[in-house]
């Protein structure tokens, strides 16, 4: 529970909620990058609200219902185009809309200092903005927003509730990877929303119509008096590379087949191109030292020797057992599992020990090496708390 001081509003049933609104490429449109690789084809696209703006909206409209707001009004950053995202804000339900003219898109930064500006002219009890856009993914203008204001900021909000009369703070319950976290936030403040948050409602033709009349203020970047320099500066964009999509095999030949020429060539790129290496690469070896300085600090701790890890060889080998764990599922599925462990593991140990010499012996050494990986990440598993608290002293 994480409490906030800001300063308090003067009467919650008037509080103003500032809902900012992104045009963006619908997401059922499969984007296309310009020629040139300066950003993504928006020409004959078709443009809606971002899905997340929208959820910011509708938890707005729904605290302005509940009578702890008496305004909702939308803002939408960009060109004129942006005029019919905010008259769907309107059908929604907001009072009004203001559109800040701008015939470039802007980085998260440049955002923020937008809709600082606006705050500042408006005065608003809450900020609503999605937890991010899907055309740029960034997750960070809200946060920012908060930043530049001085406010306090709930993110990711999966349920607000927004108490009255001398309680004027809101409580928020944030999805976290333990569970959920709750936060009480003194008012004015900026939240984001998450996807679950609520479901937003259907603009109905009534409502289409009643949004014609409301008003859109129009401003420019110059009314606000801000500074759209940017230090960074989007080099290329390019689409992501085609992968091979997936083939359903016909039999247990053909997927072993597969299994054995494909998946082999598939572990070689890895293991050649990948940052790993042939010769452990930059990113192994970063690792492998990391890791088997904890090993070293966890061996005095314990009065337990634990040899080295090499990383390069462990992943690897890790990766080829769930290659060969495709063939482990086929053989157990028709033969049992007995067979599967007998066909796959003890018949080519012995295959190896009969007719190879101990310089050509492949099999054997695979599963001793998989064997000592396995414990060593058991022993890992199990002093968990240890080991991290050991990398956190090295470093």
């Amino acid at each position: 529970h994480q409490t906030h001081k800001s300063a308090p509003l003067t009467n919650l049933r008037t509080m103003k909620i500032l809902v900012a609104v992104k045009r963006v490429v619908d997401y059922a449109v499969k984007i296309r990058v310009k020629p040139d690789k300066t950003g993504v084809d928006t020409q004959n696209v078709k443009m809606s609200m971002n899905p997340f703006c929208e959820i910011a909206l509708e938890e707005a409209l729904r605290i302005k219902e509940a009578g702890f707001a008496k305004e909702v009004v939308a803002v939408s950053i960009g060109p004129p185009q942006c005029v019919d995202t905010l008259r769907t804000g309107l059908a929604m339900g907001a009072d009004r809309g203001i559109h800040v003219e701008a015939n470039s898109s802007f980085l998260p930064l440049t955002i923020a200092k937008i809709l600082k500006s606006l705050a500042d002219v408006e005065n608003p009890g809450l900020i609503f903005l999605g937890k991010q856009a899907i055309d740029d993914d960034c997750n960070q203008t809200g946060q920012m927003v908060a930043a530049l204001l001085g406010w306090p900021q709930a993110t990711f909000a999966s349920k607000v509730v927004v108490l009255d009369k001398d309680k004027q703070f809101a409580t928020v319950d944030r999805e976290v990877d333990g569970g959920l976290e709750t936060l009480s936030v003194d008012l004015p403040a900026v939240i984001t929303t998450d996807l679950r948050l609520n479901q937003p409602r259907y603009a109905t033709l009534p409502n289409i119509m009643k949004a014609k009349s409301k008003p859109i203020k129009k401003m420019t970047l110059e009314d606000l008096k801000v500074d759209i320099k940017s230090d960074i500066e989007i080099v290329e964009v390019t689409e992501p590379k085609k992968r091979k999509s997936g083939v359903i095999v016909s039999s247990v030949d053909e997927l072993i087949d597969k299994l054995k020429n494909e998946a082999h060539a598939s572990l070689w790129n890895y293991y050649r191109f990948s940052g790993f290496g042939v010769d452990g690469g930059p990113a192994a070896k970063k690792l492998a030292l990391k890791l088997n300085l904890a090993n070293a600090n966890l061996s005095s701790r314990l009065w337990v020797t634990l040899s080295n890890i090499e990383v390069r060889q462990a992943s690897v080998t890790i990766v080829s057992l769930i290659a060969i764990g495709g063939v482990i599922f086929v053989i157990r599925k028709i033969f049992g599992a007995y067979l599967a462990v007998y066909f796959t593991i003890v018949s080519p140990i012995l295959y190896d020990i009969y007719n190879n010499g101990p310089e050509d012996r492949y099999f054997s050494p695979f599963w001793i090496e998989l064997f000592k990986i396995s414990l060593q990440l058991q022993i890992f598993r199990s002093y968990k708390a240890k080991i991290m608290q050991s990398m956190r002293m090295d470093e």
